[in-house]
């Protein structure tokens, strides 16, 4: 589960549609400052929001407020100290909110996915080795009835996993 690919995917992805969004309002000689900024912006934006939704710990989950709050101060004052660069700005702050919210619920899904298989796992450990609900021939019709494809699915993957070199 490499997020790397995920990362520049999030980034250059988010960079390129915000480009062709403000190439018609930008003069020229500042296309490529501005391309730059643009791209700098996405790529912090998807740090942030891969560490925050891979993360199961609370502090990182304030990575999100603090850096939806450094791009709101960082907005207020550019615009404040040039209004020339007026239209710039906005997409700076729609540039940095959509990159931080795709690549975080990206790495929650891949967070997601492994956390689901210990879960099923434990879960059909549980169920199959209860001697009570095994020893009782109705329990164990309705036990394999209900969770036996399930829990067969699982353990075949852990099968597999554990024999993949």
């Amino acid at each position: 589960m490499s997020v790397v690919p995920y990362w520049l995917l999030v980034g250059a992805g988010v960079t390129v549609l915000s480009w062709v969004l403000v190439a018609g309002f930008v003069s020229n000689s500042e296309r490529l400052t501005v391309f730059a900024v643009l791209a700098a912006i996405s790529m912090i934006a998807s740090t942030a929001g891969f560490i925050g939704g891979l993360s199961r710990v609370g502090v990182a989950g304030q990575v999100i407020a603090a850096a939806l709050s450094l791009i709101g101060a960082l907005v207020t004052y550019l615009f404040g100290v040039d209004r020339s660069k007026g239209a710039l700005i906005p997409i700076c702050a729609m540039v940095f909110s959509v990159s931080l919210f795709l690549s975080y619920f990206q790495a929650a899904d891949m967070r997601a996915d492994p956390e689901r298989y210990s879960l099923w796992r434990a879960h059909c450990l549980s169920i199959f080795s209860s001697k009570d609900l095994l020893s009782d021939e109705v329990s164990s019709t309705i036990v394999d009835s209900s969770f036996g494809e399930i829990c067969a699915r699982v353990f075949l993957n852990e099968k597999q996993r554990l024999l993949s070199p």
